[in-house]
């Protein structure tokens, strides 16, 4: 027979036994977008959206050879990938100036954020998670230019944004 309260479970002691299975939560790393090339997020390269409907992880990150450009991951590190080289010469720094903000549109979930191509300057991206998905948005073909100070807004299945010459322009990414 155990001896009562000597702070240790005796076999003769146990009534009961309860098991309880669970499964680990995900952890460890997303990426290193390329070991011992580069840092993946750095200053004015670190803008990160989780897109809720897709579930995936856009962001902006360095490689070491593509400069700052928009990456995408399902969470774990072998689904890390550049989804579009934004621009091919140097930096696109995307969601620099307006981060990237997820919105909710007809079309289903759509990130707008702010790139610079290399051609026509700072201008409104949106994105879909893929790579056919991922466009300027224009004006008739003309590009809304943005600066520093320019604004952006989640409004009514798509967003409003403050250009560099303070126009107000709404896009649900399609119109």
């Amino acid at each position: 027979e155990g001896v009562a309260f000597d702070q240790h479970l005796h076999n003769d002691e146990v009534r009961s036994s309860i098991q309880i299975c669970s499964t680990p939560l995900l952890y460890g790393p997303i990426s290193d977008f390329a070991i011992g090339a580069a840092n993946g997020l750095t200053t004015n390269c670190d803008a990160m959206v989780w897109m809720v409907e897709q579930q995936r992880l856009l962001t902006a990150g360095v490689n070491g050879i593509d400069g700052c450009e928009l990456w995408v991951s399902e969470g774990f590190e072998s689904s890390t990938q550049l989804l579009l080289d934004i621009n091919p010469n140097g930096d696109a720094a995307p969601g620099q100036f307006l981060g990237l903000t997820s919105v909710q549109t007809s079309e289903g979930e759509r990130v707008f954020f702010d790139a610079d191509d290399g051609v026509n300057g700072r201008e409104l991206w949106v994105s879909d998670a893929t790579l056919n998905g991922t466009k300027r948005v224009a004006d008739s073909g003309a590009t809304l230019s943005l600066t520093s100070s320019s604004k952006l807004v989640q409004w009514g299945q798509g967003v409003v944004l403050k250009t560099a010459n303070d126009a107000l322009y709404w896009s649900d990414g399609n119109t």
